[in-house]
């Protein structure tokens, strides 16, 4: 596991060996942050493969309007499919997320999202997808 990265209060790294790009937001993000995260997470993936996101909401209290902007943009410049496992939402930022990536389906339907119930349940999902996607990239 690389070290961790801070931006505000936002916690981000990265596990290689199971290729997953890990954010544990506290507190509210805005655009700033999405802006300096996605500048270190841009090296870390291959913005033309699946991607796999594992994202930590128990400390959350939401994300501005800038934010939610930013983040639909970064989703628009990749080519590749976005795997997003989050967990600890409550119920306001499920319904404000779940926008977000509706919204992010008119322009892309890259992204396979998935609420979870905990961090493990997360985890398993996008393991699954990632040995699916590795299996496929094999196979040729």
């Amino acid at each position: 596991m690389t070290e961790r990265m801070r931006t505000g209060e936002h916690l981000f790294w990265h596990e290689p060996e199971a290729g997953l790009t890990c954010i544990a937001y506290n507190g509210m993000l805005n655009e700033a942050e999405v802006a300096e995260m996605q500048v270190v997470i841009e090296k870390w993936q291959d913005m033309n493969e699946p991607c796999f996101y594992l994202i930590d909401n128990r400390n959350s209290t939401g994300l501005t309007g800038g934010a939610r902007k930013a983040i639909a943009k970064t989703g628009e410049e990749r080519s590749g499919q976005v795997y997003c496992a989050i967990f600890g939402a409550g119920f306001a930022l499920r319904v404000v997320l779940n926008l977000l990536f509706k919204a992010m389906e008119l322009t892309s339907n890259k992204n396979i999202v998935r609420f979870a119930n905990d961090e493990a349940d997360a985890r398993a999902w996008l393991v699954e997808h990632r040995r699916a996607h590795l299996a496929r990239k094999k196979a040729g």
